[in-house]
């Protein structure tokens, strides 16, 4: 009984954190927030910031965005490491928590691949209704962040946790 109550909380977990980075990166305090921050930030560097300018292979939209789903990623990152230390019986069930974000990853990914597939593959004949036209390359920017820190920051608690428990039974 135990095992399943935190098998559901680590996946609840994993939902959740999701939808939490989900909420704050779509409002529009963290949006702004952020984006007058990267602003001052290449504004101190007149350098990067002509380079950034004279380039053509940047879009500098985007690389506001990487910049702002790393450090929003990187937060969550800290918050799921400590849930997990808090937590110790997580540890054991954390394949749940990466199953629930991975889960809540699949539901913002996979309207947008349909939709580059229908569009690049099959000329835009299967005329999926889908409800949103963000491009995939968007919300992998936005998302894939999150789930690789996800999956470390699982990873390594896992292998700690393994570690400390084979050298208790020696």
């Amino acid at each position: 009984m135990y095992r399943l109550v935190c098998g559901i909380g680590a996946l609840a977990l994993g939902l959740l954190l999701f939808g939490c980075y989900d909420w704050v990166f779509s409002s529009q305090w963290y949006v702004s927030l952020s984006g007058k921050l990267i602003v001052t930030v290449l504004e101190a560097i007149p350098d990067l910031r002509s380079y950034l300018a004279n380039s053509e292979f940047i879009n500098l939209v985007r690389l506001v965005s990487i910049v702002q789903a790393l450090v929003l990623s990187l937060i969550f990152a800290l918050v799921f490491s400590a849930i997990l230390g808090a937590f110790k019986g997580l540890i054991g069930v954390v394949q749940y928590a990466i199953f629930g974000a991975f889960a809540a990853f699949m539901y913002f990914v996979l309207p947008a691949l349909v939709t580059y597939i229908d569009n690049n593959f099959f000329a835009s004949s299967l005329a999926l209704p889908l409800k949103g036209s963000t491009g995939l390359l968007d919300v992998l920017i936005w998302y894939l962040p999150l789930m690789l820190s996800v999956f470390y920051i699982a990873g390594a608690r896992r292998r700690q946790h393994a570690r400390t428990e084979r050298y208790w039974f020696r």
